[in-house]
Protein backbone atom coordinates (compact mmCIF):
# COMPACT_ATOMS: atom_id res chain seq x y z
CA UNK A 1 0.00 0.00 0.00
CA UNK A 2 2.83 2.55 1.09
CA UNK A 3 4.96 1.67 -2.24
CA UNK A 4 1.26 1.96 -4.37
CA UNK A 5 1.05 5.28 -2.71
CA UNK A 6 4.50 6.42 -2.91
CA UNK A 7 4.37 5.49 -7.06
CA UNK A 8 1.07 7.66 -7.34
CA UNK A 9 2.82 10.70 -5.71
CA UNK A 10 6.44 10.58 -8.05
CA UNK A 11 3.91 10.06 -10.82
CA UNK A 12 2.27 13.38 -9.89
CA UNK A 13 5.28 14.92 -9.53
CA UNK A 14 6.73 13.69 -12.41
CA UNK A 15 3.81 14.74 -14.20
CA UNK A 16 3.65 18.32 -12.67
CA UNK A 17 7.51 18.80 -13.49
CA UNK A 18 6.80 18.15 -17.15
CA UNK A 19 3.43 20.47 -17.17
CA UNK A 20 5.67 23.30 -15.64
CA UNK A 21 8.11 22.42 -18.60
CA UNK A 22 6.82 21.99 -21.40
CA UNK A 23 2.55 23.67 -21.07
CA UNK A 24 0.85 21.61 -23.88
CA UNK A 25 -2.55 21.43 -25.17
CA UNK A 26 -4.70 18.85 -25.03
CA UNK A 27 -5.20 17.99 -28.28
CA UNK A 28 -0.95 17.38 -28.34
CA UNK A 29 -1.18 14.80 -25.62
CA UNK A 30 -1.03 10.70 -26.52
CA UNK A 31 -3.99 9.45 -24.68
CA UNK A 32 -2.35 5.59 -23.43
CA UNK A 33 -3.49 2.68 -25.49
CA UNK A 34 -5.84 4.80 -27.93
CA UNK A 35 -3.95 3.86 -30.83
CA UNK A 36 -3.27 6.47 -32.61
CA UNK A 37 -2.31 10.15 -31.63
CA UNK A 38 -2.14 13.40 -33.77
CA UNK A 39 -0.57 16.80 -33.22
CA UNK A 40 -2.66 18.89 -35.21
CA UNK A 41 -3.10 22.63 -33.97
CA UNK A 42 0.94 23.45 -33.38
CA UNK A 43 4.12 22.26 -33.64
CA UNK A 44 5.33 23.70 -30.23
CA UNK A 45 3.22 21.63 -27.90
CA UNK A 46 4.83 18.10 -27.26
CA UNK A 47 3.79 14.59 -27.89
CA UNK A 48 3.79 12.61 -24.43
CA UNK A 49 4.13 9.15 -24.36
CA UNK A 50 4.40 6.09 -21.78
CA UNK A 51 5.03 2.64 -21.54
CA UNK A 52 1.03 2.35 -21.40
CA UNK A 53 1.68 3.80 -25.27
CA UNK A 54 3.65 0.72 -26.36
CA UNK A 55 2.97 -0.19 -30.28
CA UNK A 56 0.76 3.41 -30.77
CA UNK A 57 0.87 5.06 -34.02
CA UNK A 58 1.13 9.18 -33.71
CA UNK A 59 0.96 11.48 -36.13
CA UNK A 60 3.04 14.88 -36.22
CA UNK A 61 3.87 18.04 -37.81
CA UNK A 62 7.84 18.75 -38.49
CA UNK A 63 9.19 20.95 -35.64
CA UNK A 64 6.50 19.02 -32.87
CA UNK A 65 8.50 18.04 -29.67
CA UNK A 66 8.15 14.54 -28.66
CA UNK A 67 8.78 13.12 -24.86
CA UNK A 68 8.94 9.67 -23.47
CA UNK A 69 8.64 8.77 -20.00
CA UNK A 70 9.52 5.67 -19.17
CA UNK A 71 10.51 4.22 -15.09
CA UNK A 72 13.86 3.47 -14.32
CA UNK A 73 15.29 1.76 -11.42
CA UNK A 74 18.92 3.15 -11.00
CA UNK A 75 20.33 0.49 -8.54
CA UNK A 76 18.43 -2.24 -11.04
CA UNK A 77 21.84 -1.86 -13.41
CA UNK A 78 19.74 -1.54 -16.46
CA UNK A 79 18.78 1.59 -18.35
CA UNK A 80 16.66 2.75 -20.95
CA UNK A 81 18.62 3.52 -24.41
CA UNK A 82 17.77 4.26 -27.85
CA UNK A 83 18.01 1.10 -29.78
CA UNK A 84 16.68 2.35 -33.52
CA UNK A 85 15.79 6.32 -34.90
CA UNK A 86 15.59 7.62 -38.21
CA UNK A 87 17.92 10.51 -37.47
CA UNK A 88 17.16 12.04 -40.60
CA UNK A 89 13.30 12.49 -39.74
CA UNK A 90 13.81 12.76 -35.98
CA UNK A 91 16.44 14.82 -33.57
CA UNK A 92 17.43 13.39 -30.61
CA UNK A 93 16.76 16.43 -27.78
CA UNK A 94 18.84 15.11 -25.13
CA UNK A 95 17.54 12.35 -21.86
CA UNK A 96 16.70 13.09 -18.20
CA UNK A 97 16.14 11.14 -14.94
CA UNK A 98 13.78 12.41 -12.72
CA UNK A 99 13.98 10.59 -9.45
CA UNK A 100 10.80 9.77 -7.45
CA UNK A 101 10.61 11.45 -4.35
CA UNK A 102 11.38 9.45 -1.31
CA UNK A 103 13.99 8.31 1.12
CA UNK A 104 17.33 7.11 -0.64
CA UNK A 105 17.15 3.86 1.39
CA UNK A 106 14.16 2.78 -0.95
CA UNK A 107 16.44 2.51 -4.18
CA UNK A 108 17.17 5.43 -7.07
CA UNK A 109 14.10 4.76 -8.95
CA UNK A 110 12.18 7.21 -11.06
CA UNK A 111 11.38 8.18 -14.70
CA UNK A 112 13.58 8.22 -17.54
CA UNK A 113 12.45 11.06 -20.41
CA UNK A 114 13.38 10.97 -23.67
CA UNK A 115 13.00 14.65 -25.75
CA UNK A 116 12.57 14.42 -29.23
CA UNK A 117 12.07 16.78 -32.02
CA UNK A 118 10.68 16.00 -35.77
CA UNK A 119 12.09 17.20 -38.65
CA UNK A 120 11.05 16.16 -41.79
CA UNK A 121 7.82 14.23 -43.39
CA UNK A 122 8.33 10.26 -43.55
CA UNK A 123 7.43 7.61 -40.82
CA UNK A 124 9.93 6.49 -38.04
CA UNK A 125 9.75 3.34 -36.16
CA UNK A 126 11.28 4.22 -32.79
CA UNK A 127 12.75 1.76 -30.32
CA UNK A 128 13.69 2.33 -26.78
CA UNK A 129 15.43 -0.79 -25.35
CA UNK A 130 16.13 -1.66 -21.70
CA UNK A 131 19.13 -2.91 -21.46
CA UNK A 132 22.16 -4.01 -18.57
CA UNK A 133 24.68 -1.18 -18.31
CA UNK A 134 28.81 -2.07 -19.09
CA UNK A 135 27.75 -5.12 -21.18
CA UNK A 136 28.90 -4.93 -24.69
CA UNK A 137 26.48 -7.66 -25.77
CA UNK A 138 23.70 -7.10 -23.68
CA UNK A 139 20.15 -7.98 -25.38
CA UNK A 140 16.91 -5.96 -24.12
CA UNK A 141 15.08 -7.62 -20.87
CA UNK A 142 12.20 -5.09 -22.23
CA UNK A 143 11.36 -2.53 -25.47
CA UNK A 144 9.25 0.32 -26.06
CA UNK A 145 8.00 0.86 -29.80
CA UNK A 146 6.06 3.69 -31.26
CA UNK A 147 5.63 4.39 -35.35
CA UNK A 148 6.02 8.25 -35.43
CA UNK A 149 4.61 9.48 -39.18
CA UNK A 150 5.22 13.40 -39.59
CA UNK A 151 3.66 14.95 -42.11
Amino acid sequence: MVNQLRLKTAAGFCTAMLVALFPISKSAVAVPNSGTTSASDSTTSPIILTGDDYGSKITAKPGTPILIKLEENRTSNYRWSIGKTDNRLLDTDGMDFVSDPGPASSGVTGTKIFRFKTKAPGTVHLVLNLKRIRSTYATAVKSFMVDIQIR
